[in-house]
């Protein structure tokens, strides 16, 4: 147990892929059952190392050819309950504008964490908070207090020009600045 956290805690060490599509799927069975039969004919002559070796370098190198094709820009609406939630992928650039919620609870580990993770998103580039109230941000705060080796990381970080006023925003960017890889 104490060898799989020291292994998780290294970076990288968790490759977020997202939801394989049917052609993945289908590769990687094809590929499972003709390693198989190879593995078998090569049993009685210490085949096994050299099987999985073949195995990790094909996967590795086909892997990704068979990504998942996004378009080049689309927006989701991400349903959280009483609030709003906008995610906006253009490019290379992941962007997400608000996400709180103010009828359900742990909205960022129940909608937004496993949404980005089925995308295979692992970073978000740009945060936008509209305002302080909690149904516009908890759900962020939750994503940035995941110290998972999972977690969905925030990039940058964006508030309204008032919240140098608001006291509200204080913990929002305590909290960034703890998790945060390139600030403000």
């Amino acid at each position: 147990e104490k060898l799989c956290t020291l292994i998780l805690s290294l970076p990288k060490a968790v490759i977020i892929t997202g939801c394989p599509d049917s052609r993945q799927v289908i590769v990687y069975y094809a590929l499972l059952f003709l390693g198989t039969v190879w593995l078998l004919a090569l049993r009685d002559r210490g085949g096994i190392v050299t099987f999985f070796l073949l195995f990790l370098s094909v996967s590795l190198i086909l892997g990704p050819r068979f990504r998942r094709k996004e378009p080049e820009f689309f927006v989701s609406m991400l349903d959280v309950g009483q609030g709003d939630c906008f995610h906006i992928h253009c490019g290379e650039e992941e962007m997400l504008i608000d996400g709180g919620s103010g009828s359900e609870s742990s909205v960022g580990m129940r909608k937004l964490k496993p949404y980005f993770l089925y995308r295979g998103i692992d970073q978000i580039d740009r945060v936008f908070i509209s305002h302080a109230d909690s149904d516009h941000t908890n759900g962020i705060i939750e994503l940035m207090a995941d110290k998972g080796y999972d977690a969905v990381h925030i990039e940058r970080l964006y508030l309204p020009a008032a919240s140098a006023f608001d006291s509200s925003y204080e913990d929002i960017v305590r909290l960034f600045e703890k998790q945060s890889t390139s600030g403000m």
